[in-house]
């Protein structure tokens, strides 16, 4: 196990890096270079992809702490939504850090697995938080991941809205790296397959389920 103060050390070292980088591409004599070709620089700058996998019952523990980690924004996709994340414990945090500021955009399906009680406990959280945003996808849509800050991505077998991992075998894998979120969150969120992702909250009817 790493010791906290030497997680402090790897932090500020990142920090610095990030800044050094964006002080050369920031450069006067570099402000007629496409903004694309900078981020191609800056990525082929960037440090080695960090990666942790996660099985079964660790998935709890590790969503709450990206939530926790989030600074700007959290992206989560997952399938039908129950109590295993409205529940009181989950909703705490979320309104903690929607107070702080924290942009959320949460996909799940119109699939009849799903908990109408806790679809319209988050609802009463989107009408409360501007910042919070839900987007209910058709029972099709099968996708997971998550995208923190666009430098953090998490993807694999579990669904993070509606289960508990306590009755099914689930691996994820989570990568710290600009490209692969880029790409993960582009190919996720906003593909053909989506509608617009406009940042509306958009009240869904469940009668047919």
């Amino acid at each position: 196990k790493i010791p906290q103060t030497l997680k402090e050390k790897f932090s500020e070292v990142k920090d610095l890096q990030k800044r050094f980088f964006d002080s050369i591409l920031n450069h006067k004599e570099l402000e007629t270079v496409p903004q694309e070709v900078k981020d191609i620089v800056k990525d082929s700058l960037s440090p080695k992809t960090s990666y942790k996998v996660i099985n079964n019952l660790e998935h709890a523990k590790f969503f709450k702490e990206i939530i926790r980690l989030a600074k700007k924004n959290i992206y989560i996709a997952s399938g039908w939504l129950n109590y295993a994340f409205a529940n009181d414990a989950m909703m705490r945090l979320l309104s903690q850090r929607l107070k702080e500021g924290i942009e959320f955009h949460i996909y799940y399906t119109d699939s009849k697995s799903s908990d109408l009680s806790a679809i319209y406990k988050i609802e009463s959280y989107a009408r409360q938080y501007r910042n919070l945003k839900l987007y209910c996808q058709p029972s099709t849509w099968h996708r997971k991941a998550i995208i923190v800050d666009d430098e953090i991505c998490v993807i694999g077998s579990f669904n993070w809205l509606s289960n508990s991992a306590r009755e099914s075998i689930e691996t994820s894998l989570m990568l710290e790296d600009r490209r692969i979120a880029r790409d993960l969150k582009a190919a996720v969120f906003f593909n053909e397959d989506n509608d617009d992702e406009s940042g509306i909250f958009q009240a869904v009817s469940y009668t047919h389920l």
